[in-house]
């Protein structure tokens, strides 16, 4: 633990000491928060991995995940709805055989997210 702590202030690092595990008898890593850090014990080389938040991509991904809650639930909901009454309108407006095939695809797509939910 000294020996970590040693490290972390000769680079200068500022995160949070979480935790140390040995990948390899040479190899220690060091979890930091918001980064990682490899010393190799023979050589003494560092190698680090920085952790950043992606502001863009975090966004969107905090909205696909539902973190957002209330108002984008609705939204998300509604956008449901329309996306299944393109889907079926589409498959309807097909002549013939295909209609079958397209309304038997549109359905599997109902059915599928339904069982998984009663699997869950």
């Amino acid at each position: 633990m000294e020996y970590i702590q040693k490290i972390l202030g000769e680079l200068g690092e500022t995160g949070k000491y979480k935790n140390g595990a040995f990948l390899s008898p040479q190899v220690l890593r060091i979890f930091v928060e918001g980064n990682t850090l490899d010393v190799n014990l023979n050589t003494g080389e560092i190698q680090m991995e920085r952790v950043e938040k992606r502001s863009i991509l975090y966004g969107i991904n905090a909205l696909h995940l539902n973190k957002a809650k209330g108002l984008w639930t609705w939204v998300a909901d509604i956008y449901c709805i329309a996306l299944f009454i393109l889907a079926l309108s589409g498959a309807l407006m097909i002549r013939g055989r295909q209609k079958m095939r397209h309304l038997s695809l549109a359905s599997l797509g109902i059915i599928i997210p339904i069982a998984f939910l009663f699997w869950i």
